[in-house]
């Protein structure tokens, strides 16, 4: 004002406006000053100040507040997770806004995507690796939310289980695998049930190794496991077959040379299971020497006209398990040529039974009849070589009968006739 301390009515449109908490009216000398506390939109209009003689007007624009409700939240994301999102909303539709990355303004790129839809905005961070972990601003004209996005380091397999075979009752079977970050935690499952270190299973970590190890092997370990990190998980199957064993298994045979056949038994422990023969190292198969049979567990070899090569041993594999066992062929011990019936006159000083083995010194036992003969007085035995003889001293009409020479294996009988002398004539 022109003079000092001049006497002045403030007005809102038509309205006079007196000191309030609204209004606050200040006189300083020549300075006069309305304060209009609480900004609303409504408190957009003329406002004026009268002295006695003069009138001032001017008008107040209040713009509309964009302001951020709710803001931006901490966002927390896994290293190489395919996106991150930060929201917020504003308090007018469709305003203009820009995103920050730190200081550093974003704008639409194959890393970042920026979304508006009415009051939600949104930006979307792609492919996120670790230096992705910093504070994210979302400003508009009036405000500005910030927020973090935390990235964690991804603990991952790598590589990953694979599938394991085994066989019912194997000691134990392994999976393995590879985490990305030294002596990370990991949990294993069978199926959903959770491992722990137990007679059954033994978990190990070595670095970056994790191993679980399943013990004796039985048929219901047949299943899926998993290795399950704090942001990963791999699984792989065991696999487990059914065992092929023998029970019992093969038993030594013993066969004498020139036998029919000799025979080889075992049963498995599947009915029907496949199996192969061998001789030493060579397969067999059905042929004139050889008669391969299955009869549900039951096997057998029969090995036809046995000769002296045939002692060997003989085995039979399944697809897991093999029995040995050898066959013993003696040497026959024959009778060849035999004995022959023998005639001789009662008082003869003696009669002789002779024959040959077909080993020499083999051992032999004489009979008369059914009784045992030994060297005597009446009876000599002879042994030279292949030839065995069987003398019969004094010879008397009671020593007309059969006699027998019997080695291991053969024996061979003969008669004595013993003609009586008639002395009356």
């Amino acid at each position: 004002m022109t003079q000092p301390d001049a006497k002045a009515t403030w007005y809102k449109g038509e309205e006079k406006i007196r000191p309030s908490e609204k209004y606050h009216i200040l006189v300083d000398g020549y300075e006069h000053t309305l304060i209009i506390k609480d900004i609303r939109l409504e408190d957009e209009t003329s406002y004026s100040c009268e002295s006695k003689h003069r009138k001032t007007n001017a008008k107040l624009f209040v713009e509309a507040l964009l302001e951020f409700c709710p803001g931006l939240e901490d966002q927390y994301a896994i290293e190489y997770d395919a996106q991150a999102q930060f929201s917020c909303k504003m308090t007018q539709p469709d305003a203009e806004v820009t995103w920050y990355r730190g200081d550093d303004k974003i704008e639409n790129s194959d890393k970042y995507e920026i979304l508006l839809d009415g009051h939600d905005h949104y930006l979307i961070i792609k492919d996120i690796r670790m230096e992705d972990h910093t504070s994210y601003s979302c400003e508009s004209k009036h405000r500005k939310t910030t927020a973090n996005l935390f990235v964690e380091e991804l603990v991952d397999f790598c590589p990953g289980l694979e599938d394991q075979y085994a066989i019912e009752y194997d000691a134990q079977a392994q999976f393995s695998c590879k985490m990305t970050k030294p002596n990370a935690e990991a949990t294993w499952y069978k199926g959903d049930q959770k491992l722990e270190n137990s007679d059954k299973y033994e978990i190990t970590v070595d670095g970056q190794d994790h191993s679980l190890i399943i013990k004796d092997i039985r048929m219901d370990d047949d299943t899926v496991y998993s290795c399950e990190s704090k942001h990963r998980k791999t699984s792989a199957l065991l696999f487990v077959e059914a065992l092929v064993d023998f029970c019992p298994g093969l038993e030594d045979q013993y066969a004498i040379e020139y036998d029919d056949q000799a025979q080889f038994t075992c049963k498995m422990t599947q009915p029907d299971a496949e199996a192969t023969w061998y001789r030493d190292e060579e397969k067999i198969e059905n042929s004139e020497k050889y008669e391969i049979v299955v009869d549900g567990y039951d096997h057998a070899l029969v090995v036809k006209d046995i000769r002296m090569e045939d002692e060997t041993s003989y085995s039979c594999a399944s697809k897991h398990r093999k029995t040995t066992a050898k066959m013993f062929v003696e040497a026959l011990v024959d009778i060849c040529p035999g004995l022959e019936d023998q005639y001789a006159i009662e008082k003869d000083a003696q009669a002789q039974f002779s024959c040959k083995m077909t080993q020499p010194d083999a051992k032999a036992t004489w009979y008369r009849e059914e009784e045992k003969i030994e060297n005597s007085e009446k009876y000599e035995i002879i042994v030279d070589g292949f030839d065995h003889s069987l003398t019969i001293k004094d010879i008397q009409l009671k020593d007309e009968t059969s006699y027998t020479c019997a080695s291991k294996h053969r024996e061979s009988t003969a008669k004595l006739f013993v003609e009586g002398t008639d002395r009356g004539q």
